[in-house]
């Protein structure tokens, strides 16, 4: 995994939020299997999104010590957000935003993500992966490389 260099040598838990969180702005607009629009901070557990991934967990985290959140541009589309997102994309795989360009964003606000029943969420047509999906495998891989570094 490529993002995996971006981690510190020695990590530990209490690493996670700031290197691995994985948040959107609040006002990223999300849509619903009915129609709708919503802020991402508005989500609750049990929606249903436009394309089939109902929720099972709302994240909101603190944004202001996850590194530096960017404006990222992916596929036309704009999303503001912590440098671990995680996109899939059927032509390029998975990107990882620690290794896209992106505008800084000044604002320390709560971010926001979900958990999804299949791990991913779609936002502006991007495919993002869900809270878990884009913490799991870099945290797995961390601590496996650690735990192998100590026998």
């Amino acid at each position: 995994e490529k993002s995996a260099k971006h981690l510190p040598r020695c990590f530990s838990l209490g690493d996670i939020h700031e290197h691995l969180e994985c948040g959107l702005h609040g006002d990223t607009q999300i849509e619903l299997d009915d129609g709708r629009s919503v802020n991402l901070k508005d989500v609750q557990v049990n929606d249903q999104l436009r394309f089939g991934q109902r929720v099972l967990g709302v994240v909101e985290m603190d944004g202001s010590n996850v590194g530096i959140l960017k404006e990222y541009k992916f596929g036309g589309a704009t999303f503001i957000g912590s440098p671990n997102l995680r996109i899939y994309s059927k032509d390029l795989g998975v990107i990882s935003a620690l290794d896209m360009p992106g505008v800084p964003v000044k604002s320390r606000q709560k971010l926001y993500n979900v958990i999804t029943d299949t791990k991913f969420i779609v936002i502006n047509g991007i495919r993002f992966f869900d809270y878990n999906g884009g913490l799991e495998p870099l945290l797995w891989k961390k601590m496996l490389n650690n735990q192998q570094n100590d026998l």
